[in-house]
C-alpha cells in the first residue's frame, strides 16, 4: 500500500502557488474539509486553486452519524479529514469509514499534521477507514500541503480501496485497528508538540517562581482533555527539571487506567474530575487506594472548588487535596501543586 502513503517535508514558506497544469487540474473542484480548529488555514487556499468555494465543517460535539450526513449533503468532489478530531479524541477514520458505508465513493483524503509515523501504522489508517490515502499537512506551508494533494488525486485511478472493501464489515478486525491507531499517534502527536514548548519556555528561560518543591518530581498529570495537557505539561515539565508526564485518557476502560497509573509510579497524581466515557477521577482515585496506592491524589479540576463540603466529599474518596485547574492561570495552578507538595 505503500503508493497510497503521501508524505513530506517541510520546506520553506512560499508565497504562492506556481500555475501548473497538475494546480489546474484542481478548477472547479469541490473540496470539502472537516477539522476540529475554529478556522482552517487552507480553506482560502484551495478556493482560490478550484476557482470553487471549499467547504469547512468543523466538529465539535456532533456525533458521526452527524458529521457524515453534514459531508454528504455537501456533495464535495474531494474529501479532507483531520486525523484528530473532537468529541473525545476521536480520529478522521470513523468518519470516513461511516461515509463508505454510505456508499460514498469520493475521495477520501486523511489530512494531518502528524510527521514520522510509520507505514505500518500508516496503513492501518488506510484500512481502518478505507481512505484513499493520508497526507502530511505542513502547518508552516500550506500551499506545499495543497500540491501534494494534487499530486496524490491525480496519481489515483480508483477513489477506494479495492483490498479493503471486504474487511470493513469486521468490526472486531477495525476495532483493533483503532486501538492501535490511538496507542501510537495520540502519544506521538503530543509529546512531540509538549515537548517543542517545553524547550521554547528553557530558551526563553520562563522559569516559574516557588516551585521549587516540585524540583526531580515524578508527576503524572491525567485528564481527557488535549488543551489541558498541552496548557500544562511543558511548565510543569519546566518546575519538574523534564521530570512530569501525562496520560490522555480517551479509549481506556477504567480498569486499564487505573493499572497504567500504577505501572507509572509517580511522587504525585493530578487527576481531572471528569474523564471520558463517564469515568470519574474519584472513581479511580478509589481504585487506586484500594489496591493500596499511597502516592498524593490531588483532584485537578476547572469546576469551583471554593465549597468545603464539596471538598471533603472529594476527599473522602481518598484524595489527598483539590486544586483548581485554571486555563487562564496555568502559573498560579502550579504554584498551588507547590505550595502542597511543600506541605
Amino acid at each position: 500500500m505503500s503508493n497510497k502513503i503521501a508524505q513530506h517535508t517541510d520546506s520553506p514558506t512560499q508565497n504562492s502557488v506556481t500555475t501548473t497544469p497538475e494546480i489546474e487540474s484542481l478548477r472547479g473542484k469541490r473540496i470539502l474539509i472537516v477539522g476540529q480548529e475554529y478556522k482552517s488555514d487552507y480553506k482560502d487556499e484551495f478556493s482560490r486553486v478550484t476557482g470553487e468555494d471549499t467547504t469547512y465543517i468543523r466538529r465539535t460535539r456532533q456525533s458521526t452519524e452527524k458529521i457524515t450526513e453534514q459531508i454528504i449533503e455537501q456533495e464535495a468532489d474531494i474529501i479532507l479529514i483531520e486525523f484528530f478530531l473532537q468529541p473525545r479524541m476521536s480520529n478522521g477514520t470513523e468518519i470516513s469509514q461511516e461515509l463508505r458505508r454510505r456508499g460514498v465513493s469520493t475521495p477520501i483524503i486523511i489530512f494531518t499534521d502528524i510527521a514520522g509515523i510509520d507505514d505500518e501504522i500508516l496503513e492501518k489508517i488506510i484500512i481502518a477507514g478505507n481512505v484513499s490515502g493520508v497526507i502530511h499537512r505542513s502547518k508552516s506551508d500550506p500551499k506545499d500541503s495543497i500540491k501534494k494533494v494534487v499530486e496524490f488525486i491525480k496519481s489515483q485511478e480508483t477513489s477506494v480501496n479495492p483490498e479493503i472493501n471486504e474487511q470493513e464489515l469486521d468490526a472486531d478486525f477495525l476495532k483493533e485497528i483503532q486501538d492501535t491507531i490511538r496507542r501510537n499517534l495520540l502519544d506521538a502527536l503530543f509529546k512531540r508538540d509538549i515537548w517543542e514548548k517545553y524547550q521554547d519556555l528553557l530558551q526563553r528561560q520562563e522559569i516559574i517562581d516557588r516551585t521549587e518543591s516540585l524540583r526531580e518530581q515524578k508527576i503524572l498529570m491525567i485528564d481527557d482533555e488535549s488543551n489541558m495537557i498541552e496548557r500544562f505539561m511543558p511548565k510543569l515539565l519546566v518546575a519538574t527539571n523534564g521530570k512530569a508526564y501525562f496520560i490522555l485518557h480517551n479509549q481506556k476502560s477504567a480498569d486499564e487506567l487505573v493499572e497504567e497509573i500504577m505501572k507509572k509510579q509517580a511522587d504525585m497524581i493530578l487527576m481531572d474530575l471528569s474523564l471520558a466515557y463517564y469515568i470519574t477521577g474519584t472513581d479511580i482515585t478509589s481504585r487506586l487506594r484500594e489496591k493500596g496506592v499511597n502516592t498524593p491524589i490531588v483532584i485537578f479540576t476547572a469546576s469551583n472548588t471554593d465549597d468545603e463540603m464539596y471538598r471533603r466529599g472529594l476527599k473522602i474518596c481518598g484524595a489527598s487535596d483539590v486544586i483548581h485547574k485554571s486555563e487562564y492561570d496555568t502559573d498560579g495552578s502550579i504554584r498551588e501543586i507547590a505550595e502542597f507538595m511543600k506541605s
